[in-house]
């Protein structure tokens, strides 16, 4: 039987990850690429997003990192770069700005995109119905 979870569990769970040896996002580097990692957001098939700071000018970001047995896979490295690309070309105030892409020893290749505060979806879904 299938345990079932809200997504706000999913959130804490998640959040915690980075902190857990066992947990595949468990991160060697808290800092990488001028970034401090606070706290993992969420996970998914491909990878998992985090909230940093830029460690000088202290600014909040969300950075998307691929799953560990993923950093090197070709095929995945290129999708990510995909999508660098085209969250470059694509200006609007209802998409999330990419602010940097990286690579490093630790973490493989990243995505920081701009941390945007307020209510998700699913969250407003879960409150209004």
């Amino acid at each position: 039987m299938l345990e079932r979870r809200s997504r706000s569990e999913d959130r804490d769970r998640a959040s915690h990850a980075a902190l857990e040896p066992s947990s595949p996002f468990y991160l060697r580097a808290s800092e990488f690429g001028g970034y401090r990692v606070e706290r993992v957001l969420s996970t998914g098939a491909l990878g998992a997003v985090v909230t940093a700071r830029h460690r000088q000018q202290e600014q909040p970001v969300v950075i998307k990192l691929l799953h560990p047995e993923l950093r090197n896979d070709a095929a995945s490295s290129a999708r990510i770069s995909r999508e660098a690309h085209v969250l470059a070309r694509i200006p609007h105030p209802n998409i999330v700005r990419l602010l940097d892409t990286g690579w490093t020893e630790q973490v493989g290749p990243y995505l920081v995109l701009e941390h945007l505060v307020g209510i998700d979806l699913a969250r407003m879904l879960e409150t209004r119905g």
